[in-house]
């Protein structure tokens, strides 16, 4: 069974940050020394007062609605 994909399927470019990890380890196995600037994952945890803002919000019902517009403070 032969699977072919639409064209539309096949024109999917792959995501820049996996573009540029794989850019990256290219570098790395060359031997190069590579500054790694990108997103990642913080080593941290959020201090605890901003766990408990989110926590209160987290429990708001009115942070589970569609806004029509921005809130002014944003």
């Amino acid at each position: 069974m032969d699977i072919h994909f639409s064209d539309m399927v096949n024109n999917i470019q792959p995501g820049i940050f996996g573009a540029l990890n794989e850019k990256k380890e290219e570098l790395l196995r060359a031997g190069r020394k590579v500054y790694n600037l990108s997103v990642g994952t913080p080593d941290f945890k959020p201090a605890s007062h901003v766990m408990k803002a989110m926590q209160d919000a987290c429990g708001k019902a009115e942070n589970y609605k569609y806004s029509l517009a921005d809130l002014p403070e944003l």
